[in-house]
């Protein structure tokens, strides 16, 4: 979809053949879920690839679910590990209370960190 190489999940219109374990129309439940988790959470961190083609519709779906739940988000941009640590420093620091990563290939090797 936003990558461009089918129309919509409804309908493909074309022959790609693949899978993803990355989906982005998630990532708006996944705030819901940390706000069920944690209520009292008044700022939550998302962090998120510049860098990485779903990146932008994960960031706007989760600015327009904060925007519509009231939720405070600190959005940070990562696309290499010293953004990693500059990243959560930054969270450390406005008091984020709550993580959300964006579903992205390169946070998942660095999930330990």
């Amino acid at each position: 979809m936003a990558s461009g190489l089918v129309e919509s999940l409804a309908g493909p219109g074309g022959n790609v053949t693949g899978m993803s374990l990355f989906y982005a129309g998630l990532a708006s439940k996944r705030l819901g879920l940390i706000r069920d988790l944690i209520p009292k959470a008044d700022m939550i961190a998302f962090l998120v690839n510049p860098n990485f083609v779903e990146g932008q519709s994960q960031l706007k779906d989760v600015l327009v679910a904060a925007h519509i739940s009231g939720q405070q988000l600190i959005v940070a941009n990562a696309a290499t590990e010293s953004e990693i640590d500059t990243a959560f420093t930054t969270f450390v620091s406005r008091q984020a209370r709550g993580l959300l990563v964006a579903s992205d290939p390169f946070f998942s090797p660095q999930r330990n960190r």
